[in-house]
């Protein structure tokens, strides 16, 4: 009986310390997944731009397929429109924002106002897109 005693208090303490590694796994799963969310959505912006040659009468669902928007993909961009990428309890990690027109092509990448340890992980793993901030897909930053 002893020994089965000491069996169960040596699963508990395993279990105790494994538990919050599995919790840490599945945080970093997210940010990934997010972090590659944020890059292909850039890349969807700006090919969409350089085939269509601006976004005017596009929903969102039009230019990319990501997941992590909270918008849907059936919103219609508009001027100045700011679309969010969220994290799954749906605070706002990334923001993306028209700027301008559409027919201009700027896309601005900027952290958003969620602190939760995914969004501060998303936000560190793309810090590159923000600093790179805004991309300019019309080509109007070329100096004649």
């Amino acid at each position: 009986m002893i020994e089965l005693i000491f069996v169960i208090v040596i699963l508990g303490i395993l279990a105790a310390v494994a538990i919050p590694r599995l919790a840490a796994t599945r945080d970093d799963a997210t940010i990934s997944r997010i972090s590659s969310d944020v890059a292909t959505a850039v890349t969807d912006f700006g090919a969409r731009f350089t085939a269509q040659g601006t976004w005017a009468g596009d929903n969102l669902g039009d230019v990319t397929n990501v997941a992590s928007f909270a918008e849907a993909g059936t919103l219609a961009l508009a001027d100045g429109q700011v679309l969010n990428i969220v994290d799954d309890n749906n605070a706002s990690c990334i923001t993306f924002t028209l700027n301008g027109t559409l027919a201009d092509g700027n896309l601005s990448v900027a952290n958003g106002a969620g602190a939760s340890p995914v969004c501060v992980g998303v936000q560190t793993a793309v810090a590159d897109l923000v600093t790179r901030s805004p991309h300019i897909f019309g080509g109007t930053a070329v100096q004649r």
